[in-house]
């Protein structure tokens, strides 16, 4: 991960000066190692948690001065294994998020109704942040307000067969929290159940599928076959 590291702190001193803020970007166990698949997929998720936290996170110097806060933000970023399990966190000393700004936003946007907002858990109405075209941001620019880099982040860690969460208090600020399988449970695979037993096959492995009927399968020498019409042969089941 340490190749990929590598670029973001030019990144975020760039961005925080464009929005003129003070962000100390803090790295931690940038040495972990993982699958080439995760690799590629990690540095794009990243760069949009790490913009996001500059952009909606920490807030502007006087701001945080003014609620007694040091003049600089801390954005963190950090990465370790457990149980081959990657975990990946993204947190900022700012803001936080706003529950209400958000319903309030979402409302305004079109996204939910008034009634709908009321029926939802305060989790369910921070997890709006997720959903495509939604930002809280006012002006659209190369950098934020397309509402589309959290979606692209929750995608990329389903597609990976991740999780994705987040804590956040607002005035103190928020965690992004990922979970990622890092080698083999990537691959796609077919499951298939026998019996009580459930099997995974990775799909590499599988030449073609054919679905038989009880009733086509024969009996020769105490042995179970199929006849594989495409390919006109005989296929022993076991």
């Amino acid at each position: 991960l340490s190749i990929v590291f590598r670029i973001y702190p030019r990144m975020i001193r760039s961005l925080a000066q464009r929005e003129h803020k003070k962000v100390n970007l803090v790295l931690q166990h940038n040495d972990v190692k993982v699958d080439r698949k995760v690799l590629n997929q990690i540095s794009e998720m990243l760069n949009h948690l790490l913009r996001n936290g500059v952009y909606h996170g920490i807030e502007t110097e006087s701001d945080r001065i003014s609620v007694g806060k040091l003049p600089e933000g801390i954005l963190a970023l950090e990465t370790k294994i457990e149980n081959n399990v990657l975990l990946v966190t993204v947190s900022d000393d700012g803001k936080g998020i706003d529950p209400a700004k958000i319903a309030a936003k979402a409302v305004e946007k079109g996204l939910y109704s008034e009634e709908e907002i009321k029926r939802m858990s305060e989790k369910d109405i921070i997890n709006i942040i997720f959903q495509s075209n939604f930002s809280t941001a006012e002006t659209v620019d190369l950098t934020s307000g397309r509402g589309l880099g959290l979606a692209i982040v929750k995608q990329k860690v389903d597609m990976l067969g991740g999780s994705l969460s987040l804590e956040t208090t607002v005035g103190k600020g928020t965690k992004f929290i990922i979970q990622l399988p890092i080698a083999r449970s990537l691959i796609r695979a077919l499951l298939i159940r026998s019996g009580e037993q459930i099997y995974s096959i990775a799909l590499d492995d599988i030449q073609n599928l054919s679905e038989v009927p009880v009733d086509e399968i024969r009996e020769i020498n105490n042995q179970e076959y199929i006849i594989h019409v495409d390919q006109k042969e005989l296929l022993r089941l076991y």
